[in-house]
């Protein structure tokens, strides 16, 4: 078995989080592997704003 990295971002709303599935998707297509670290990908969700 081979390690792999994988993103998981949660949303919170007002009494429950949910999965962003569409920014998990957006991070794994633009972002390289060892590059997700959690600094990394909140870096490159802000700059997508």
């Amino acid at each position: 078995m081979i390690p792999h990295l994988a993103a998981r971002i949660f949303l919170a709303e007002e009494n429950e989080f949910y999965l962003a599935e569409d920014m998990i998707t957006d991070v794994e297509k633009h972002m390289v592997e060892n590059d997700m670290t959690i600094e990394n990908i909140c870096n490159f969700l802000q700059d997508k704003n």
